[in-house]
This record gives structure tokens, C-alpha cells and sequence, in this order.
């Protein structure tokens, strides 16, 4: 049975790993590559270091954040052409976590320590108004992103935090604009496609994406959300509910991995690399 390998995002004991435990064969080995601009020094460092030069029994697997759009399909995406690179269909790991079913699951599990039975419809109103909340910010993040010259260049951050899961103080439409155009304002000079203009009339297009109903009655802020901000601001709204840092942990080991057809597709591809 040969060796193949898969160069993940995160630490070992990271929620993408303990994913990733559940999808891969037992010929895979997982090897925790840090951030995502990193894994590919990982992956040309680690085999570096076995003293073999060919190593056609890998690839690459990361969240998909805000570096392309979802498909119309629930499918892996490559947009990177001739690589072996695999983004999630879903923004990152914790928009697979954050499901209702799961969160019904775990507060049933702890009830009596938090004091709150778990109601279905609360669920999925409580994810809902936090995706409301910080649906601008969003917007102005997708917007920020859109900006990028080409998969080569530097790239123009999607936000003025930390990163996603630290969101900024306010969330406001404008104050966020304001955060932005500095950001452009800063970037201005690398490609003549990162201006103020190209800004406006990107972000105007998520707006409008994101007030659609068919966006909300659908729940696409599953999907088009970043799971770190909407998970950040869900326990903003109720801090005295469950720990959402614990319930992912225990949901990382608990997800039902065949529910996703992106996971269905990874662990076909590593059965037949």
C-alpha cells in the first residue's frame, strides 16, 4: 500500500485536523502545516527531509476563506490550475461545526450544567441574527478580497483585525468602509485593479448578494460566511450559553463527515491517488 500524504492547515490538535481524522484512509498521514500561506513550505520542507526529490502522492488541503467563491455545486474547489491544492466548499472547518443539529446535540449533552434546553428553532435564530449582524462586515471582507491582482501577488488583507474570529469594534457599514478604503489606501501602487472605484462597485455586488431572500431563506451565510466571525460573534450575543471554543472541539470528533459531498470527494481522491 503506498504512502500518501495530505498538508493540512493548523496544529496537531487543531479542529481541521481532528477533521481531517475522520475522512482519510489509514494510509494517509496528516501532516499539520501551520497557516495556509505556509503549506507549501511544509510539504517541499518535509519531503526535503526524507532525501527524495518525487513525491506524487499528496496534496493539499485548506480552508477556502475568502480566496474564491463557493460553486453552484458542494464540491472541492481547485482554483489553483495544475496544482494539487483542494479548498473546503465552505469558508473554513467551523462552518461544518456550526450546524444546528450539532449544537442540539451538544446543549441536550449539558442541559443541567447551563440551565437552557435545546430548542431547534432558538438554534437556528440565534446563528441566524448573529449572520445579520455581521452580514457588512462580510460584504466589506469579500469586497476587500476581490481586489487581489492574481494568486503571484502579495495579497491585499480582507480585514483590519487580527483575523477572522476577531472582529472589529464596530461593525457598522461605514466604519467599516472607512477601515477599508485605508487599507486600499495603503495597498495603492502594487496594481492599478486595487483603487477605490473597483472597491465600491465590488462591494456594492456583495451587498446586494447578501440582502437577497433567497440568500437568507436558504441559509447561504452557512456557506459565504466565515465560520471564525459568525462562531465570534454567536457567543457575543449569548456569552452565558455553551462555550462555542468547547462545542467545536467535541463537534470536530462528532460531525457526521458523509453529510458533506466535498468530504465524500476528498476521501475518494486520497483512495485513489
Amino acid at each position: 500500500m503506498k504512502n500518501v500524504y495530505v498538508f493540512c492547515e493548523g496544529e496537531p490538535d487543531s479542529l481541521d485536523i481532528n477533521v481531517l481524522k475522520q475522512i482519510v484512509p489509514i494510509n494517509v498521514t496528516i501532516v499539520p502545516s501551520g497557516g495556509k500561506r505556509s503549506l507549501k513550505a511544509s510539504k517541499d520542507g518535509y519531503f526535503n527531509s526524507k532525501n527524495q526529490r518525487d513525491y506524487p502522492h499528496y496534496i493539499i488541503f485548506r480552508d477556502r476563506d475568502f480566496d474564491a467563491e463557493p460553486s453552484d455545486n458542494t464540491q472541492l474547489l481547485t482554483p489553483f490550475k495544475d496544482k494539487k491544492i483542494f479548498l473546503t466548499y465552505r469558508a473554513c472547518i467551523e462552518n461544518y461545526l456550526l450546524e444546528p443539529p450539532l449544537i442540539h446535540q451538544y446543549r441536550n449533552r449539558n442541559a443541567d450544567k447551563i440551565g437552557i434546553s435545546a430548542d431547534m428553532n432558538d438554534i437556528e435564530d440565534w446563528i441566524k441574527i448573529s449572520a445579520e449582524k455581521i452580514k457588512d462586515y462580510q460584504a466589506v471582507r469579500w469586497a476587500l478580497a476581490s481586489l487581489k491582482p492574481g494568486e503571484r501577488w502579495s495579497e491585499l488583507s480582507s480585514t483590519w483585525t487580527e483575523g477572522s474570529g476577531d472582529l472589529p469594534e464596530s461593525l457598522d457599514l461605514d466604519k467599516c468602509k472607512t477601515k477599508a478604503t485605508q487599507l486600499i489606501s495603503d495597498f495603492i501602487g502594487t496594481s492599478q485593479k486595487i483603487n477605490q472605484d473597483n472597491f465600491e462597485k465590488s462591494l456594492e455586488k456583495y451587498l446586494n448578494k447578501f440582502d437577497e431572500n433567497n440568500f437568507w431563506e436558504q441559509k447561504l451565510y452557512f456557506i459565504w460566511f466565515h465560520g471564525k466571525d459568525l462562531r465570534k460573534m454567536m457567543q457575543k450575543i449569548r456569552p452565558d450559553s455553551i462555550s462555542l471554543n468547547r462545542f467545536c472541539e467535541w463537534a470536530a470528533e462528532n460531525i457526521i463527515i458523509d453529510n458533506y459531498s466535498d468530504f465524500i470527494e476528498l476521501k475518494q481522491k486520497l483512495r485513489q491517488i
